[in-house]
């Protein structure tokens, strides 16, 4: 009887440590010295580029730009079309540096397989002199959940652009 509790508090304890496993690192961010986003807020997001060298059944870096437009939107940001624009916006040229799909099925028989993975890099261009004034890199995953983590292979992606439009919006009203 013992080594049955024994084991259901095993199987319960790695139950909850598998759900707690999505990791959202800590993002870097990097601004020119000499710029400050501080009342900021016009912004264009152009296309998330693909840089990983692989070919996806989704289209991911369209998922990707809509979620960095949407979530900027929601952090209270104007998100304008590139010809609307007015000069002194800033562009943010969104780089799609590696990302895997992951699979629950795996996750679920061996934590740590079918890990889903995203990471952006997004370069702040100022419109007006067409520099880079920063960048800020995101990464999130899922390695543990098994069947807790479906969905995983489009939340880890809203993750890191939620994340990106964070971050921004704290520049912004950084006084």
């Amino acid at each position: 009887m013992r080594s049955i509790k024994v084991m259901a508090t095993l199987y319960f304890g790695l139950l909850l440590m598998s759900l707690m496993d999505t990791c959202l690192a800590d993002p870097v961010v990097w601004l020119d010295d000499n710029v400050t986003l501080a009342g900021r807020d016009i912004y264009y997001v152009s296309t998330v580029q693909n840089e990983t060298g692989k070919t996806f059944s989704s289209d991911i870096t369209a998922f990707l730009t809509s979620e960095i437009t949407q979530s900027l939107k929601r952090e209270g940001m104007t998100v304008l079309d590139n010809q609307d624009a007015p000069r002194g916006s800033i562009t943010i040229d969104s780089r799609l540096i590696d990302y895997e799909a992951g699979s629950a099925a795996k996750r679920w028989l061996l934590p740590g397989a079918g890990t889903t993975l995203c990471v952006i890099r997004s370069i702040l261009v100022d419109d007006k002199s067409g520099k880079t004034i920063g960048e800020i890199v995101v990464s999130s995953s899922v390695s543990a959940g098994g069947l807790f983590s479906i969905g995983a292979e489009n939340s880890v992606p809203k993750d890191v652009a939620q994340e990106i439009a964070k971050k921004i919006s704290e520049l912004v009203k950084k006084k």
